[in-house]
């Protein structure tokens, strides 16, 4: 007793004197980092140096457990005690209660906005979480060295065993007594549940920490993606600030933190942002429906409006000429032969870089392959930051832990590592499904666009097929309930493939234009399917 009381007044003192590093420091958030690490490093550096002694001369009389729990105590005390004066000289409360404000209600005076800037909270985010990961630090590592002193069994053999008992259970409630089958062997726990510091942490974590980081989130995903695409697009902004939250929580060496933080990041992806992208999609296939309604309808007149295919019995080379005239009247390139009101009304198709006003909309679809894509980069990105963090972390300590209590102590402190690894793990690893599940759901959201792209487009084929094979149209001769009828029987036929094709080709070049291959050929097949249908279902008509 009287040695472990003078390591308490003139060893653990050490402590309590690194605490005071912070006056006079150039920029005083860094002096408070600095103090908090200097406490851990010399709580430490004590354990160290004397841990072995005591378990050396006073493990009988449970030294070792009396040595770690003042020593936290102090260094207890002392960091609560630094986190306390950075806390008010960052206001950090204030700072919370301001964003909680701005939280609950939407109608935000722009005083209040401008008071709360994003760089300012990722400033002090970035600070909690260094001093987050100098704690949990030291968590991690008093919790192997508990671990050490519970792994013994120790013999009920000496009165200055059992005086240590009683002056352990009287002096503190953290301590408690548990028996094996032997009932001359005992083995103690240092701290029984979470201790004043776990404590302090938690609140630190989900009192002010979260609080910023979910801000800033749904901050960043808020007006990603407008309603419309030429509203301006702040895709890369939000992911960003995403990854940036993500890793940010990765690196404060807290599982729970982190988990909560990822798990936020998902549930923004699934919902906020993709209904989002939903809205726009939805938006954009009504704008490029119309777009392709209006060119049917320049066919459609340019149909009613060619004398030479008014003629059904018309020769081969009067059908091609007026095929090849119309497929110049739809895409633009016979400009020559237009009028003057003709001119004025395709300035968009003689756009090289739009020829058919549709780059803005059509963009909605390669936006949702950003998603797709961005999403993917993220969950790889934070899983392989989260596998560096929470796996080599528990090894670092560990080396640290075994080199010094021995063998025994070592080998159930393995055990402990191995499965609190695999607990951490499986954690991160449930984050990453739920960024994978984000991923499918931004897939299926491109594909619903897709397939309204194509029902849009049904009734534009419905169209080219009347007013081309119907009862008024240029080719309304022709009997498809007759196939033996032959080329011969039918010249006009020869024709068919490129008046019909020609506008088919269109619609399907204003569908895909400036996509990407694989999104291309999505809506291509989409497309090549719905025109199968119609088709047949036109033919099934004409034969009835």
């Amino acid at each position: 007793d009287n040695f472990l009381s003078f390591i308490e007044k003139t060893i653990f003192i050490a402590v309590s004197a690194d605490a005071c590093s912070v006056e006079g420091a150039t920029d005083p958030a860094t002096g408070y980092a600095q103090a908090l690490s200097n406490v851990f490093n010399s709580t430490y550096l004590i354990i160290q140096q004397y841990l072995p002694m005591v378990i050396q001369g006073l493990e009988n009389s449970l030294g070792d457990v009396y040595f770690i729990r003042k020593l936290h105590k102090r260094c207890e005390q002392e960091a609560g005690m630094v986190l306390k004066r950075y806390m008010k000289y960052r206001n950090i409360k204030e700072t919370v209660s301001a964003i909680r404000s701005s939280s609950a209600t939407s109608a935000v005076s722009t005083s209040a906005k401008q008071s709360i800037q994003p760089s300012d909270i990722h400033l002090i985010m970035d600070e909690l979480t260094l001093l987050i990961q100098y704690c949990c630090r030291y968590a991690k590592y008093l919790k192997h060295i508990c671990n050490g002193a519970e792994a013994k069994a120790r013999q009920r053999t000496s009165e200055s065993f059992t005086s240590s008992i009683a002056l352990l259970s009287s002096s503190s409630t953290d301590s408690t007594v548990g028996h094996v089958s032997n009932p001359s062997v005992m083995t103690v726990i240092v701290f029984e549940g979470q201790t004043e510091f776990d404590k302090m942490v938690d609140e630190l974590i989900n009192k002010y920490y979260m609080e910023g980081e979910q801000w800033l989130m749904k901050s960043g995903v808020r007006g990603a993606l407008p309603r419309h695409v030429e509203d301006g697009i702040k895709l890369d902004e939000s992911f960003f600030v995403l990854q940036k939250c993500g890793l940010r929580a990765i690196a404060s060496n807290n599982i729970q933190a982190a988990c909560a933080v990822l798990h936020c990041i998902s549930d923004l992806l699934s919902s906020d942002l993709l209904n989002q992208a939903a809205e726009m999609l939805i938006n954009s296939v009504t704008k490029i429906g119309s777009v392709l309604q209006e060119n049917i309808n320049k066919f459609k007149r340019s149909i009613a409006g060619d004398s030479n295919l008014e003629n059904k019995t018309a020769t081969l080379s009067k059908g091609l000429k007026s095929a090849i005239t119309l497929a110049s009247s739809i895409t633009g390139t016979g400009g020559a032969e237009k009028d003057s009101s003709n001119n004025a009304d395709g300035d968009s198709a003689t756009n090289e870089a739009d020829p058919y006003g549709v780059a803005a909309a059509i963009d909605a679809f390669n936006v949702l392959e950003s998603c797709v894509r961005y999403t993917d980069r993220l969950s790889k990105d934070i899983y392989a930051a989260g596998k560096t963090v929470f796996e080599t972390s528990e090894d670092q300590v560990e080396e640290s832990h075994t080199s010094r209590q021995g063998r025994s102590a070592g080998k159930l402190a393995n055990q402990h590592k191995g499965s609190q690894i695999s607990t951490e793990m499986d954690k991160l690893k449930l984050c990453k499904e739920d960024f994978d599940a984000s991923k499918v759901a931004f897939n299926n959201t491109l594909r619903q666009g897709a397939e309204r792209l194509a029902a849009a487009a049904q009734n534009v084929i419905k169209d080219v097929l009347t007013c081309t094979l119907g009862k008024t149209g240029p080719y309304r001769g022709l009997r498809f309930d007759e196939p033996d009828q032959s080329f011969d029987n039918q010249p006009i036929l020869s024709s068919l493939p490129k008046l019909v094709v020609t506008p088919m080709e269109t619609m399907v070049n204003i569908s895909t234009f400036n996509l990407s291959d694989k999104t291309k050929d999505m809506i291509v097949g989409l497309l090549a399917d719905a025109c199968c249908e119609r088709l047949e279902q036109f033919i099934n008509q004409v034969i009835r």
